[in-house]
């Protein structure tokens, strides 16, 4: 079988082909480079709640008129990304409520900032006042004293080490572990919406004894009453907690006085104060 060869002028159409597509690529880098339509005049940013736009924008040093390519950086892959990587790990070591953060230039002229924040869950005692933990732990903040933030005190223990970023290290870190289990029942209880009675800003105080044993100081809503919730730590906990919320939306746990509700077994049972 002969090879078909191509001919002079074959290859000099292939040549002027290539040299045109060339030509049409490097006109269009050239315009994107040159165009003012391609310079950032928009700084998007979603996810934040505590993090401030100033705070975003200062510490990831980003800005507008500038180009859309400036301050893109990162693996091969983040560079295709067009995403700003050194932004995005200034702003993850410097504010310690940022879990994660994804900066990327958006054609033709905007910088998208998604943002994913922790949650302030529960406060722990300190010497001289209280930190604020997330569902990991983790240390976000160090104040004079508890505020009004609709999260819960753990009762018992006492963080000695803390680093904002960090989990804390606490005097009684298993009664810390099974806290924190508890607190990530409640909040994945509190994603139901079936309800739209939230449970973790109802408690008060989180006291954990002993065998995964746990008790809840609860305010009652619309009311001044407590109630003292029993639990124990297992897996059907977080059904509990989903009951526990449609109790509380239909009124059906005050006016018992004094008592306990244990949940920590299979029945719900109230267990009133001799």
């Amino acid at each position: 079988m002969s090879r078909y060869k191509l001919t002079k002028r074959e290859k000099k159409a292939n040549r002027v082909g290539t040299f045109a597509f060339g030509g049409f690529l490097t006109l269009i880098l050239i315009l994107v480079l040159v165009l003012p339509q391609f310079y950032v005049s928009t700084i998007d940013i979603t996810g934040s709640r505590v993090v401030t736009r100033g705070q975003i924008i200062s510490i990831g040093n980003l800005k507008t008129g500038f180009h859309l390519f400036n301050g893109v950086n990162g693996s091969i892959k983040q560079l295709f990304q067009l995403r700003h990587a050194k932004s995005e790990q200034l702003l993850k070591e410097n504010l310690t409520y940022i879990r994660n953060v994804e900066i990327e230039s958006v054609f033709p002229s905007m910088i998208k900032v998604n943002i994913d924040e922790r949650i302030e869950v529960a406060y722990v005692a300190i010497n001289d006042g209280c930190v604020i933990i997330d569902s990991e732990g983790i240390v976000l903040e160090v104040l004079n004293k508890s505020d009004s933030r609709g999260i819960p005190v753990i009762e018992g223990v006492v963080a000695n080490q803390i680093q904002c970023g960090h989990k804390a290290s606490v005097d009684l870190p298993d009664s810390l572990n099974e806290s924190i289990v508890l607190l990530n029942d409640i909040i994945n209880a509190d994603k139901d919406t079936r309800v739209d009675v939230k449970l973790l800003p109802e408690i008060k105080t989180i006291r954990p004894i002993q065998d995964k044993l746990l008790f809840l100081t609860l305010l009652l809503p619309g009311t001044n009453e407590e109630l003292i919730v029993k639990v124990k730590n297992s897996n059907e906990n977080a059904d509990k907690m989903v009951w526990l919320r449609f109790a509380l939306k239909q009124g059906k746990l005050g006016g018992k006085g004094k008592g306990i509700l244990d949940l920590s077994s299979t029945q719900k049972v109230f267990i009133p104060e001799r």
